[in-house]
C-alpha cells in the first residue's frame, strides 16, 4: 500500500462540490442534527454548514499529510501548511468523480502499517458520503437499464 499525497486543489474541489451539492444535507447526522435542534441551531444554520464543511475536508488534507509523512519523510520534523477558505475554492466534480476521489482519499489516510490520522467521526463521515454517492450511482445506472 503506498500513500499518496493528494493536492490542495483536489481538497477544493471536494469541499465546493460537497457544499454545492445535495451531499450537504447528509453532512451532519441525525443525531448531530438533534443536537442542534435542542440548542436552538435547527434548520443548521447554512453558514455554519459550510464553515464545518470547510473545517472537516481541511482536517482529510491535514490526516492525508501526516499519512504520507509518517510515511515516508526522512525529516524529523513534519510541517503541513493551515488551508484557508481561499484555499478551499475549487471547481465542481462530476458525482462519479466525487466518489472516486473520496474512495481513493480515504485509502490514502492510511500508513502502510494501518495507521489513520483521522478522528473516529471523520472517518466515519467519509464512509458516510462514499455510501450515499455509491448507491446514487448504482441507483442511476440501475435506472438507465430499465
Amino acid at each position: 500500500m503506498s500513500v499518496k499525497k493528494f493536492s490542495v486543489a483536489e481538497f477544493a474541489d471536494i469541499a465546493t462540490t460537497i457544499k454545492n451539492s445535495p451531499l450537504r444535507k447528509y453532512f451532519y447526522t441525525a443525531e448531530e442534527e438533534g443536537l442542534m435542534a435542542r440548542l436552538n441551531h435547527y434548520p443548521p444554520l447554512e453558514t455554519q454548514r459550510d464553515k464545518d464543511i470547510l473545517c472537516w475536508v481541511e482536517r482529510l488534507h491535514i490526516a492525508n499529510a501526516l499519512a504520507y509523512h509518517y510515511q515516508y519523510s526522512d525529516t524529523d520534523t513534519i510541517i503541513i501548511k493551515r488551508l484557508n477558505e481561499k484555499d478551499l475554492e475549487g471547481k465542481l466534480l462530476p458525482e462519479k468523480e466525487l466518489y472516486q476521489q473520496l474512495r481513493s482519499l480515504r485509502y490514502n489516510l492510511y500508513t502502510n502499517n494501518g495507521r489513520v490520522f483521522l478522528g473516529g467521526n471523520d472517518l466515519a463521515r467519509l464512509t458516510r458520503f462514499i455510501d450515499i454517492l455509491r448507491d446514487d450511482i448504482e441507483l442511476k445506472q440501475a435506472e438507465v437499464k430499465q
